[in-house]
C-alpha cells in the first residue's frame, strides 16, 4: 500500500468518526439519556425532596399564625408538621416506586 492509500483510510475513518460522534450526541437528546441517568442515579428524587422541604416550610410559616384566632402556633408543634409531612411524602415515594 501506497501512503496515499493510507491517506484516504485515515481520513475516510475521521469522517465516520466524526458521523457517529455526531449521531450520538443526537441519540442523547432524543432519547433523553440525561433524564434517564439522573433518575437512576436519584439526583430528581434529592432534588424534589429539598423543593418540597422548601416549600413545606415556607406554607408552614404562613400557618404559624392563626387568622381566627390571632395566636401563635407552637415551634414545636410547626416543626413536629413539617417533619411528619416530609416522612409521609418519602413513604409514598417509596411505595410508588416499588409499583414500577
Amino acid at each position: 500500500m501506497t501512503y496515499l492509500e493510507y491517506r484516504y483510510i485515515f481520513e475516510g475513518f475521521g469522517i465516520l468518526s466524526v458521523l457517529t460522534g455526531v449521531i450520538a450526541i443526537v441519540l442523547l437528546f432524543r432519547l433523553k439519556i440525561i433524564s434517564t441517568v439522573a433518575y437512576l442515579t436519584g439526583i430528581t428524587r434529592r432534588k424534589a425532596m429539598s423543593e418540597f422541604k422548601k416549600s413545606t416550610e415556607k406554607d408552614m410559616k404562613n400557618v404559624n399564625v392563626s387568622e381566627q384566632t390571632d395566636r401563635l402556633c407552637d415551634e414545636k408543634q410547626t416543626e413536629y408538621i413539617v417533619h411528619n409531612n416530609v416522612e409521609v411524602l418519602e413513604e409514598i415515594i417509596l411505595i410508588h416506586e416499588d409499583y414500577y
